[in-house]
């Protein structure tokens, strides 16, 4: 179990009373708050039977911006069932009393739109060839979401989680397009929290994950990369049925292939490290401009996939 500091620890405390807020856990969110903790996940069951003094907690969150990041990922927290009860707003407004808008985080979590780039894939007959072409773009798609989830984006993190989304989506269509299928943003979103399911929990924990030094970048990376992976095997197989793939089905699926991501990562650090390092400035550009809100979590997400443009040789 990773060493977490105060602030952290207080975070963590701040996100488990919220989901405690209105008197009941769902097992979908159980489930993705200990798979999001990853080695930590022991400290899940700690947090569950604390007696959290809300107060006491926010004491440790010293500026606004920290307190604007957890009140970020609580509200992603406290929005996964798309209704907020009382105590989760009183909660909230403890956190950051001063919070101003909060369409990003309805735009991410509410209802999807279509993002990033349009995909425009003809389907591929040769099983051989099709394969190989869902390979590439599966293993892709996981190096570039581990660069994004990894990168803190000043003061809208969020943003990042939203791009790893969008290039998770993107994914999803690519692959219904290559087996022959017609998928919309909607659809592949849909797929996505069968497969995955507990979004808005993933989006919380990994949103203050990023920040705890010497190690938080590492899990982002890492777990980005495993669950865009794991995506890809869960799409690839629902596709290959002709859709004929139950939801519980895609949960075990999903989480077999998220164990067979995390080996792929490890085996592939160095050489996702290589690639962001490669396009570094570019990407440090990115990041600034989405710091300022110069560029939407859609339009940033394009712009990093016009910039990491891995061919073969590269994977």
């Amino acid at each position: 179990m990773h060493s977490l500091d105060d602030k952290t620890l207080a975070g963590f405390r701040l996100l488990i009373a919220v989901a405690k807020a209105d008197g009941k856990i769902a097992q979908e969110e159980l489930d993705a708050l200990r798979d999001s903790f990853a080695e930590n996940a022991a400290l899940v069951e700690q947090l569950l039977h604390e007696d959290i003094d809300v107060d006491a907690q926010i004491a440790f969150l010293e500026t606004p911006a920290e307190r604007e990041r957890v009140y970020r990922s609580a509200f992603a927290l406290a929005h996964v069932d798309e209704h907020m009860a009382h105590d989760e707003v009183n909660i909230l407004e403890k956190i950051w009393p001063e919070h101003t808008e909060d369409s990003l985080l309805e735009e991410v979590l509410g209802e999807v739109k279509d993002t990033l780039l349009p995909s425009s894939i003809m389907p591929v007959a040769d099983p051989a060839r099709r394969q190989d072409e869902i390979d590439h773009d599966t293993l892709k798609y996981a190096i570039i979401s581990a660069i994004v989830g990894a990168t803190p984006i000043p003061g809208v993190a969020i943003i990042a989680d939203a791009a790893v989304i969008g290039i998770q989506v993107k994914l999803v269509r690519d692959i219904g397009q290559y087996w022959g299928h017609t998928v919309d943003g909607a659809a592949a979103r849909s797929l996505l929290g069968s497969a995955a399911g507990g979004l808005g929990v993933r989006v919380a924990v990994n949103n203050l994950m990023r920040f705890v030094p010497g190690w938080g970048s590492a899990f982002s990376a890492a777990t980005s990369f495993a669950t865009t992976y794991a995506i890809g095997r869960v799409a690839n197989s629902y596709f290959s049925t002709d859709r004929d793939l139950d939801e519980n089905a895609m949960r075990e699926l999903f989480k077999k292939a998220k164990l067979e991501g995390q080996g792929v990562y490890a085996s592939k650090k160095d050489q996702v490290e290589a690639i962001k390092e490669k396009h570094g400035d570019a990407l440090d550009d990115l990041t600034a401009q989405a710091g300022d809100k110069a560029l939407s979590h859609n339009q940033y997400g394009r712009a990093v996939l016009d910039t990491i443009d891995l061919d073969a040789d590269e994977l």
